[in-house]
């Protein structure tokens, strides 16, 4: 479900099961770990560099759970979700320059930060994976194009017309300060 490299270059590989994959440097079968979630419905979103896992399973409906190491957990973020099953669910998460995070879960969009103080907002359509630009924009790739907004005003979205009607599947800055979009179908921007 997910694909994450922290900076000892190690791989880690989520799941929609209850394990993510840790695969250490020399990436060979036998440096292959399967960390396991304590929940019976888990997943894998991100590792930050200060040790704590963002995913997990979350047994009172869908919630990014943030656990400090693989089985002792620090907090739940709940979500909005039209849906019942985390495996159904569309989700991204990323570390934001002020230390907060921004997550996306199939229609919704939350900030948090590491007391577990969140604030959840609707998005029109699926959210897949997010960017934040150096000026504080962030640009979130969606199953309909792409949409940028400025967390403080929330409500103006715009949509990036370039990517209407495309998957926009990832949004990444290159060493030279371009931007590039990854779609699905339609290639590279």
């Amino acid at each position: 479900t997910s694909l994450y490299v922290d900076q000892g270059d190690t791989i880690w590989a989520g799941t929609t099961k209850n394990f993510a994959l840790k695969i250490l440097p020399g990436w060979n079968e036998s440096q292959v770990i399967q960390v396991m979630f304590p929940n019976t419905e888990g997943y894998f979103c991100m590792l930050d560099k200060n040790g704590f896992i963002y995913g997990g399973g979350h047994s009172r409906g869908t919630g990014l759970g943030v656990y400090k190491g693989p089985d002792k957990k620090v907090f739940t973020i709940a979500m909005l979700s039209s849906r019942s099953s985390l495996s159904a669910v569309r989700y991204s998460c990323i570390q934001i320059a002020d230390g907060s995070f921004v997550l996306t879960a199939d229609n919704s969009v939350t900030f948090f930060d590491m007391a577990g103080k969140s604030t959840t907002f609707p998005l029109n359509t699926t959210g897949i994976s997010i960017f934040e630009e150096s000026n504080g924009e962030i640009q979130i790739g969606t199953y309909d194009g792409a949409v940028k907004f400025r967390r403080e005003n929330f409500k103006e979205i715009t949509r990036i017309e370039k990517f209407e009607h495309k998957i926009v599947t990832s949004i990444l800055r290159d060493r030279e300060g371009g931007l590039w979009y990854c779609t699905e179908g339609n290639g590279v921007f």
